[in-house]
């Protein structure tokens, strides 16, 4: 029997389906009522505002406001209603029409009022691992993490409300005396965490603390990270101050005793170490004792610039480093002369050559006549054969005895030696290879 209206045959069963049948889609249509002609003055809902002696003119508006049963009949002040038309999210301006009509009395105007609602939200709570949000709720002005000698590693006041932890004081490391004597380490009793500790006296301890603190400032990279500073409590120690920064390993002289160091690790060295010496100049800091025992390397074997005690922090001095290491030091400064900071260019280009090739290329044994400060006045500068021609141009420039054509620390970074170096990911330490992690064997 064929299929009847609304049904499909199925071939293969022979069974018929029963299909639903959709009605016509129709076009759009827009609805409008009929408008009420009865006046809002009549409205029920507006018999409350009527109580309040409102004018008919505000009559005629009553289907837009709401009755409320709990509103004092006695009120008669029409400010008093007005604040309520505030209320329900309305302003509303009166005109009094300038021509003559019977019919129209006044004019009134409602406009919506803008929200400023916000949506309901869920208070998170903070977490507690996290300081920075902890302090984001003080009262007090919080430092930032950068701050300089912050102290620490402990907690804030507002993680732990109940209780302040105290504040650290230099009883609570324990010394640790190296071997060698230097530097000193001491050990923190609540972390077990290793700091290296200064003892700062002497006629220029005032001069030294001002270094410090302008360099924690800066919280640039491949400077000594200062942390914390006391002054000196025992009998006999008025006057001193002591200064903690985060521990590190060997220095530069320790790698040179276990061998020549490779040309890439030394480029890898040299770079960030240029870097850190232009951080200093830029703050008109001149380290004046820039030696490959005041240079280290921290755990990750990137570069540490340490020992201040020669610094000087206005950019220029004429007083002779008390106790800098002689060899690497400018002419200028062994004549007494006024310096600044080319003197550190100086050093960095007997640095580079040490470096490279293990020797000074200006305090050497060719003449035993001649004392070390002679050989820096008027010695002549002999270089390795092996160095590239690059290198040995930067050397010369940084070997020049008059500083005023001696190259700065900006022509240093802008000589072609480095033309390959790419200084932002120097700064931000992205260097795949450290050579403290991977030791050069020397071939």
């Amino acid at each position: 029997m064929p299929p009847g209206l609304g049904e499909r045959l199925c071939e293969a069963c022979g069974s018929t389906t029963t299909l639903s049948v959709l009605s016509p889609t129709l076009p759009p249509r827009i609805e409008m009522e009929s408008f009420d002609m009865i006046p809002f003055s009549v409205s029920r809902q507006f018999s409350l505002l009527k109580k309040q002696r409102l004018t008919p003119s505000q009559e005629s508006f009553s289907g837009l406001i709401e009755e409320d049963d709990d509103l004092d009949d006695d009120c008669d002040d029409l400010g008093s209603v007005h604040m309520m038309l505030n209320d329900m999210s309305y302003n509303v301006q009166r005109y009094s029409p300038e021509w003559d009509d019977e019919d129209i009395a006044e004019v009134m105007v409602l406009s919506p009022k803008p929200r400023n609602s916000k949506l309901p939200t869920i208070s998170e709570e903070l977490d507690a691992s996290s300081p920075r949000s902890n302090r984001a709720d003080c009262g007090e002005s919080v430092p930032p993490l950068d701050s300089p000698f912050l102290g620490s590693d402990e907690t804030h006041c507002c993680e732990t409300l109940a209780k302040e932890p105290p504040p650290v004081t230099l009883s609570d490391f324990d010394v640790v005396v190296p071997p060698s004597g230097l530097p000193v380490f001491c050990k923190k009793r609540s972390s077990g965490k290793l700091y290296i500790v200064k003892a700062l006296e002497g006629w220029n301890t005032g001069d030294e603390l001002a270094v410090v603190e302008a360099i924690q400032n800066l919280r640039a990279p491949f400077l000594e990270d200062f942390l914390w500073k006391f002054p000196g409590v025992a009998e006999g120690e008025e006057g001193r101050m002591y200064i903690v920064s985060a521990s590190h390993s060997g220095n530069l002289l320790d790698l040179m005793k276990t061998g020549p160091i490779a040309p890439m690790d030394v480029l890898f060295y040299i770079c960030e170490i240029v870097d850190g010496l232009a951080s200093l100049h830029n703050a008109k800091i001149i380290h004046r004792d820039l030696a490959p025992s005041n240079i280290f390397l921290d755990h990750a074997g990137h570069i540490v610039l340490s020992n201040f005690s020669n610094a000087v922090a206005n950019g220029w001095s004429d007083v002779m480093p008390p106790s800098a290491a002689i060899e690497y030091q400018a002419p200028e400064i062994l004549l007494g002369w006024a310096h600044d900071m080319a003197v550190d260019c100086w050093s960095l280009g007997i640095l580079f050559h040490v470096l490279l090739a293990g020797t000074n290329p200006i305090v050497a044994s060719v003449d035993a006549n001649l004392t070390v400060r002679s050989q820096i006045l008027e010695g002549q500068v002999v270089m390795s054969e092996m160095l590239p021609r690059e290198a040995k141009d930067l050397i010369t420039k940084c070997l020049e005895r008059n500083p005023k054509l001696r190259a700065t620390i900006e022509q240093v970074r802008d000589h072609e030696h480095f033309a390959t170096v790419d200084w932002y990911g120097v700064r931000q330490k992205k260097i795949c290879e450290h050579p403290f992690l991977h030791p050069s064997s020397g071939t």
